[in-house]
């Protein structure tokens, strides 16, 4: 039997070219480019919100320190296996006799303020908290300011330890530096402007 060539020639082969696979593979690595992009931009923006609600907090508890006549102080933690890094607002309270009546406990004692919420950052994210004095602050409670009082206090007089507190994620800064002066005011600014 002849073989005919004509149905051999006319036959249309079935597959992608390696242009075809080539074109598919470029738009595919597209859209992940602006997955991953957009994914990062979402955390950088919780991150951000977070920052926004750390000045609102540290707002409301000056106002509320230099109103109440209250010493209040910024406490960090630490991230855990099961909790992550945050921040709460802890109060002064006067040292008590020991238990028999011989002296007075001079440690201080700071207890967390029930009506300011815990805050917890992004996994990955926690608050760095930097003294930007030393320790000669006038019209502080005694015992106040030694080594191992927190870094961050307002004394309940309209002044406070000025610091400069700064969100790090994945060990980069998140936004700018936030500054507590003297003062007790917050700002964007070493010099105080917000």
């Amino acid at each position: 039997m002849p073989i005919d060539t004509t149905k051999i020639c006319t036959k249309s082969q079935k597959g992608f070219t390696l242009i075809e696979i080539m074109l598919v593979i470029a738009i595919m690595s597209i859209f992940a480019a602006l997955v991953v992009v957009s994914i990062s931009g979402v955390e950088q923006r919780r991150l951000m919100q977070q920052r926004d609600q750390l000045i609102n907090d540290l707002n409301v508890v000056r106002l509320e320190s230099n109103d109440q006549a209250r010493v209040y102080a910024l406490m960090t933690t630490s991230a855990s296996a099961t909790e992550p890094a945050g921040y709460f607002f802890a109060e002064y309270t006067l040292p008590q006799a020991d238990k028999d009546n011989r002296g007075v406990d001079k440690k201080p004692v700071w207890k967390a303020v029930d009506s300011f919420k815990t805050r917890q950052f992004s996994d990955g994210a926690f608050l760095q908290v930097r003294s930007m004095e030393n320790n000669n602050q006038t019209g502080a409670p005694e015992g106040l300011l030694d080594q191992k009082s927190p870094d961050l206090i307002w004394f309940g007089n309209g002044e406070s330890k000025p610091v400069r507190l700064q969100i790090i994620f994945n060990e980069k800064p998140v936004g700018s530096p936030v500054y507590v002066n003297s003062i007790g005011m917050v700002s964007d600014t070493e010099q105080g402007i917000l």
